[in-house]
């Protein structure tokens, strides 16, 4: 017996031929005949049906659990651009890192993750060269952590300027939800660690910050073929 993917993947033909304007009435009724009875004989729900046009692909975060709010908001950041969902899930043991998954529909879930991976490996990278270059003369580490966070928010901020994010659209959030009441039915809003020490921080982290970010260029450019070109400059 075939499984449920499988089964899907059928289901999934069979509407696609039951919709289209080229074929005759009665191969569209005959189509849509054959995705109701597949669905009957596997037990499968509209929703189901709904949840399988979506999919999710993770990528590691920073840290293990809780991640800093730049960190959060660059997740958000590329989930939008592509018209994804973002969600946290915090590792599992002391040498796991938590992971940020991206749910989407296509390809977009894919892109989505990638853009985030690279962006990421790029802050953290812009983040370390403002602590060394600029932040040698910070004694306590609690307000060293403070501006380099500041640093870190603007840069986001100013990458988020870059990016034309994507209409909503109402099918993909549908497959969206219902992938996520199948798969991940119970979550809760995301609490990242907030930059509490903001007193006296020299608007200079900022500026240089929100300079460094604009530098990020996030494309979606798509080639004939459906595949992601010139994602990143």
């Amino acid at each position: 017996m075939q499984s449920k993917d499988t089964a899907l993947h059928r289901i999934k033909k069979q509407l696609a031929l039951a919709g289209n304007a080229a074929a005759s009435e009665q191969e569209k009724k005959t189509a849509l005949k054959m995705a109701q009875m597949l669905m009957r004989q596997y037990n499968l729900t509209d929703t189901e049906l709904t949840a399988s046009k979506a999919g999710e692909t993770e990528t590691p975060a920073n840290v293990k659990k809780s991640p800093a709010e730049w960190e959060s908001n660059l997740a958000l950041v590329c989930a939008q651009a592509f018209n994804c969902l973002s969600l946290f899930k915090a590792g599992v043991c002391p040498s796991h890192r938590g992971r940020w998954l991206f749910v989407g529909t296509g390809q977009t879930h894919e892109i989505a993750a990638y853009a985030f991976a690279v962006l990421l490996r790029q802050l953290i990278r812009d983040r370390s060269e403002f602590i060394q270059t600029k932040l040698t003369n910070v004694k306590t580490p609690q307000r060293k952590t403070a501006r380099a966070n500041n640093f870190a928010e603007h840069w986001v901020s100013a990458a988020a300027d870059t990016v034309q994010l994507s209409d909503p659209d109402e099918a993909t959030s549908t497959a969206i939800k219902a992938y996520l009441s199948i798969n991940y039915p119970i979550t809760r809003a995301l609490e990242p660690r907030a930059n509490t020490v903001r007193r006296k921080i020299p608007e200079t982290d900022a500026q240089a910050g929100y300079r460094k970010g604009s530098k990020a260029r996030l494309s979606k450019a798509v080639n004939s073929t459906g595949q992601q070109t010139n994602l990143l400059q």
